[in-house]
C-alpha cells in the first residue's frame, strides 16, 4: 500500500491532473495571451485617439472656449481696516516665530515664578 503523503505519489497525482485540459482554462489563458499582446502594442506606439475620445475633445475644447472668466471676489480684509491690520500681525507672527516662542516661555516661567513667591509667603 503507497503512503499518498509522499512527495514522490503527491507529484504523480498533481501531473496526472494537468494533463486533462479543461477547455475553458485554454480559452481562458488564449484571451490572456491576446489581451496581453494588444497592450504591449498600445504600449509600443501610441496610436490614434478613436472616433469617441476626438469627439470628446472637440466638445471639450469647445466647452473651454466659451466658459467665461472666474470675476475676483471682494474679501473681507479689503474693506475692514482691523481685518488687515490683524492679517499683517499674524504674518509678522510667522515670520518672527522663534522669538515670540522664547519670549511665551519667559513670560510662562515668570508667572509660576511669581505665584510661588506669593504663595512661599502667603504661608510665612
Amino acid at each position: 500500500m503507497e503512503d499518498a503523503a509522499r512527495p514522490d505519489v503527491v507529484a504523480r497525482r498533481v501531473a496526472a491532473l494537468g494533463d486533462e485540459e479543461d477547455p475553458l482554462e485554454a480559452k481562458a489563458r488564449e484571451e490572456e495571451r491576446k489581451l496581453a499582446e494588444r497592450k504591449a502594442a498600445a504600449r509600443k506606439g501610441k496610436k490614434k485617439k478613436g472616433g469617441l475620445e476626438t469627439a470628446a475633445s472637440k466638445k471639450l475644447a469647445k466647452i473651454g472656449e466659451r466658459a467665461e472668466p472666474r470675476r475676483a471676489v471682494a474679501v473681507a480684509s479689503d474693506a475692514d481696516p482691523l481685518i488687515e491690520r490683524t492679517a499683517k500681525i499674524g504674518e509678522w507672527a510667522k515670520k518672527n516665530q522663534t522669538a515670540i516662542q522664547i519670549v511665551a516661555a519667559l513670560v510662562a516661567v515668570g508667572l509660576l515664578g511669581f505665584a510661588d513667591v506669593r504663595g512661599a509667603t502667603r504661608g510665612a
